[in-house]
């Protein structure tokens, strides 16, 4: 809308009224025998000419037409997970749309005021056809959807207050004064809530490190307990996990995960040790502490009881990217 168009009065008496008969549809006017019109919006319209001198009117018919646009998107592929939603704009078009996908049991689509709303239903690919229906073109959206990986289950009884990284402040309020590692935050990646230790080249500890110690809550009794587990994800290919399960006298037993790419049990050794390597291939893995024949398990409130330690990795080396959830005591 807003183009013009001329008609040129080639014969007449000099003086001209223009009347247009919808101008919310086109305006006119003239000057110097030249009459000008604009389009104001799709539809039809009579401009009627009419020589002042004669009375000798004739008429303009006028179609506006709109002008068409090329429909685009702002992304034609997408991933989300089962029982996620994922959103495509349409940045260009004419305002009346279909959308069809390939298979409705993949995913689902739905368009409304130029959002295009997809929702995944089952692991798989499918397409999505957004289609102009003023111009009849197309656009293909290609949708991945993945399998949305649960959170690790919880068996036994936390091991201390917000060991299941459910609520963060919790967890800090359980450690002992020296807290978590900056290194150390609060994840929902993938859907879970975890610890996430995630370390940089440059930034990664200089030593063999306490991630964070948790203290004995109240109320704690070890006897007649078998085992700590916790879950694990994600990787670091030069060095692996220590942990330390306290006495009451302050010493401790070590617990070396070493080398791990699947659920493990662990029982104690004679010292901590950082060799090995960890890699879940994106799946999370039950890490399992053997206890049952463990004497003098520290109970003492506010005594420590437990540590979570990592390997330093050389400055060459890879970082560490794991999450790690749920450490109960059963």
């Amino acid at each position: 809308m807003g183009d013009t168009a001329t008609v040129q009065i080639t014969s007449g008496n000099g003086n001209y009224t223009v009347v247009t008969s919808d101008e919310a549809i086109a305006t006119a006017t003239e000057a110097d025998g030249t009459i000008t019109i604009t389009a104001k919006a799709e539809g039809n319209a009579e401009i009627t000419v009419t020589d002042i001198k004669t009375n000798e009117a004739k008429k303009v018919n006028v179609t506006v037409i709109s002008q068409n646009v090329s429909l685009v998107l702002d992304k034609e592929e997408v991933s989300l997970k089962v029982g996620d939603t994922a959103t495509v704009q349409i940045t260009s078009g004419n305002g009346n749309y279909t959308v069809v996908t390939s298979d409705d049991t993949i995913a689902t689509a739905a368009e409304a005021d130029r959002t295009i709303t997809i929702t995944g239903k089952a692991e798989g690919n499918a397409e999505i056809t957004v289609t102009d229906t003023k111009t009849n073109e197309a656009k293909k959206i290609a949708v991945t959807v993945e399998k949305k990986e649960e959170n690790p289950p919880t068996t036994g009884n936390l091991l201390f207050p917000g060991s299941d990284f459910e609520d963060w402040d919790l967890f800090k309020s359980s450690l002992n004064k020296y807290g978590v590692q900056k290194y150390a935050t609060p994840s929902r990646k993938d859907g879970s809530k975890a610890l996430h230790i995630q370390t940089k080249k440059g930034e990664n500890p200089k030593k063999n490190a306490y991630v964070f110690t948790a203290t004995v809550p109240e109320n704690f009794a070890p006897k007649g307990k078998t085992k700590i587990s916790f879950y694990i994800k994600g990787a670091c290919a030069e060095k692996s996990i220590s942990l330390n399960v306290y006495k009451e006298d302050g010493k401790y037993y070590p617990f070396n995960l070493g080398d791990c790419e699947a659920d493990k049990e662990l029982n104690n050794s004679p010292r901590n040790s950082y060799t090995g390597s960890i890699d879940t291939k994106g799946k999370w893995v039950k890490v399992t502490l053997n206890i049952a024949d463990l004497d003098g398990i520290a109970k003492t409130k506010g005594n420590n009881l437990f540590a979570f330690k990592i390997g330093v990795v050389s400055k060459k080396g890879t970082d560490w990217d794991l999450l790690v959830d749920n450490i109960t005591i059963e």
